[in-house]
């Protein structure tokens, strides 16, 4: 999606290329737009609250849509308006922002889980991933390569 420079100067990034967001989903029947960013960190101790609490502002740059307001209202109406102006949303959308990660810091958990529902955003970590996998995983046969990998991983 494509931003005003006035917008760039706006957030404070005036060189940014085009904003990234991993996932936007859409559901029709309550006309909601979800952004979803996707970290994996599998490889990393993991997603810490220091990246939402102001601790560490060089990991919050990594969460920038859940740690900089005028970045999350600029770009959340950048990719609404683009949307309905190319008719893959009806008009005046709810707004959801949503984090799946792949591994939370074991000290973070709870912080982070509290942090994320005291702001009305959603949070899937690991466990999630895990029975969503385990689900499409009892489901019948298809020629798909998430389907074969989740029934392989099952238990």
């Amino acid at each position: 999606m494509n931003i005003s420079t006035a917008d760039k100067v706006r957030i404070g990034l005036h060189s940014m290329p085009r904003p990234d967001v991993d996932i936007v989903a859409y559901q029709a029947v309550t006309n909601t737009v979800a952004w979803v960013e996707c970290k994996s960190y599998l490889d990393s101790t993991g997603v810490q609250m220091s990246a939402f609490d102001g601790s560490n502002p060089k990991f919050a740059k990594r969460f920038r849509v859940f740690t900089d307001p005028t970045f999350r209202e600029v770009v959340t109406d950048a990719l609404v308006r683009q949307m309905v102006e190319e008719r893959l949303a009806r008009p005046k959308p709810k707004a959801e922002y949503w984090l799946v990660a792949g591994k939370i810091a074991g000290s973070s958990q709870d912080a982070v889980a509290a942090h994320f529902e005291a702001n009305g955003w959603t949070l899937r970590d690991r466990g999630w991933v895990t029975a969503a996998l385990q689900e499409v995983a009892g489901d019948g046969y298809e020629d798909d390569v998430v389907t074969m990998a989740a029934k392989l991983l099952r238990p």
